[in-house]
């Protein structure tokens, strides 16, 4: 371990105490996939792009076959 590291904080960078752990989460805030599809607006575009093709693909195996 760095010296450098320890003159931020006494604690190592991957302690698991309390503290540590909350200010890790208070700074990194992950969202989910779902989250970030609303807040992005979503790509319904390409998700109805994906599902035609599916269709399609599908009803060309069910006729041909």
């Amino acid at each position: 371990m760095l010296d450098r590291d320890y003159g931020r904080s006494p604690h190592p960078p991957t302690c698991t105490c309390v503290t540590c752990t909350e200010r890790r989460n208070k700074r990194g805030r992950r969202r989910s996939v779902g989250d970030r599809m609303i807040g992005s607006g979503g790509n319904w575009s390409v998700m109805i792009g994906a599902a035609a093709v599916i269709i399609v693909i599908v009803i060309i195996i069910l006729t041909v076959g």
